[in-house]
């Protein structure tokens, strides 16, 4: 859920978001760890789908990196990725 004026949320389509992942996974969870420092929505979420495609290669990394982001969640997208995609390579 978005609250307005809280926070500025330019769209970027989830397509695009998707290619950049793929594009991006190599560099995996730094590339991914560095992404969600920025703290905007679209860079948290292209991080999301990275680790849900590299994320089955150290699952105990996935839990750690979880807990530490878990805290930053400040709306429903990052919220459902984190729970959805994030944890798919831990499971």
């Amino acid at each position: 859920m978005m609250v307005p004026g809280k926070q500025k949320i330019y769209g970027v389509k989830t397509p695009v978001l998707n290619e950049l992942a793929k594009k991006y996974k190599e560099g995996s969870f730094d590339l991914a760890e560095r992404t969600l420092e920025f703290r905007r929505t679209g860079r948290k979420i292209i991080a999301i789908k990275i680790i849900e495609k590299v994320g089955k290669t150290d699952p105990l990394r996935v839990l750690t990196l979880f807990k530490q982001f878990s805290k930053q969640i400040d709306n429903w997208a990052v919220c459902d990725g984190l729970g959805m995609q994030f944890l798919t390579g831990y499971r």
